[in-house]
């Protein structure tokens, strides 16, 4: 199934390239490739995503926030494998965002994992401004003892004539395998763009629960070799009671 989601992807893909303008888009198609170190094993994990915009995308900088700042509903594609020593797990999702003329936003996914478990989440939000959304979601697996809500703002800003965007998340998680039962994640990040093609940034996340220290960091910066294609690079780092490094690099055109 999760090839199969895979291949019907490309193929509209293949069918809906040539929709778009030269100054603007209606497919971008995803690919990624990292290298992670737990203390546990190493791992590597690959992944490719095709989206589909209901109308064309304007080309607008900063140009990793065209769509963003387009407001065009979407429907995207996806196909993920993690591989290690021992084993692969791979899984596929399928979602979409409807936004209204007015601003409001309602996402939904679907996940489907190489276990036979399932993953689905909902969020609603509105535009505040032009610039600016705030997101509720919530998230729910198989098991009624596994889910998470959280809210999540981002804004595109304007500091000495260079874009700024950032982003602020807080997440709840409620779920039985965790020590304590449920545990709240928040994650505050920051992108800085040097022109419309070239941005560096970076997030920090942290675990407040009792007893618990585990915190992420992560760098990255992206790069448009011309408005429809760019590279990424991003390196994590997790600490505290899991111990993980994740290197990735990943690279997106536009159609």
């Amino acid at each position: 199934m999760n090839k199969t989601i895979l291949a019907g992807a490309i193929a509209l893909l293949a069918s809906t390239s040539v929709l778009a303008q030269d100054d603007s888009f209606r497919v971008e198609l995803d690919a990624g490739y990292a290298n992670g170190d737990r203390s546990t094993a190493d791992y590597d994990v690959t992944n490719v995503q095709a989206t589909f915009y209901h109308s064309d995308v304007k080309l607008q900088g900063p140009y990793l926030e065209s769509a963003f700042l387009s407001q065009v509903s979407f429907l995207t594609l996806g196909y993920l494998s993690e591989d290690t020593a021992a084993n692969r797990g791979e899984s596929a999702n399928i979602g979409g965002r409807f936004i209204s003329e007015k601003g409001v936003v309602f996402d939904a996914s679907y996940t489907n994992l190489d276990s036979g478990e399932s993953v689905r989440s909902l969020s609603l939000g509105k535009y505040i401004d032009k610039k600016s959304l705030l997101l509720f979601n919530a998230t729910f697996g198989d098991d009624s003892d596994n889910q998470t809500v959280s809210v999540n703002y981002h804004t595109v800003s304007t500091i000495d004539d260079n874009d700024v965007s950032y982003d602020l998340n807080v997440a709840v998680i409620d779920d039985e395998r965790l020590d304590s039962g449920n545990a709240m994640f928040i994650t505050a990040g920051m992108d800085y763009f040097f022109s419309d093609a070239l941005s560096a940034g970076g997030s920090f996340g942290s675990e407040l629960s009792n007893g618990s220290d585990l915190s992420t960091l992560t760098v990255r910066t992206d790069y448009f070799f011309n408005p429809k294609f760019k590279m990424g690079l991003s390196y994590s780092d997790t600490g505290g009671d899991i111990k993980e490094e994740l290197l990735g690099f990943n690279l997106q055109g536009r159609f």
